[in-house]
């Protein structure tokens, strides 16, 4: 299994960083510096963890322990 290089991985994690949008695409905008393909494989990257972190805040939500608690 493919999990991207190690200059895909390096600007994943630094564009996980930055919280405000626009700063995020600025970033990517000079990291990427006119690879659209690493840019779109950046997106692509960012776009999936932030589907997989409401999946899982969903669940966390109704999500109830044996004792009751959770949630």
């Amino acid at each position: 299994m493919n999990f991207g290089t190690a200059q895909e991985q390096s600007l994943f994690d630094a564009a996980l960083q930055i919280a405000e949008p626009a700063e995020c695409q600025a970033f990517l905008d000079k990291a990427c510096a006119g690879n659209d393909d690493l840019r779109l494989r950046i997106n692509k990257l960012l776009a999936a963890h932030a589907r997989s972190e409401r999946f899982f805040a969903e669940c966390a939500a109704t999500f109830t322990l044996a004792d009751g608690t959770g949630g």
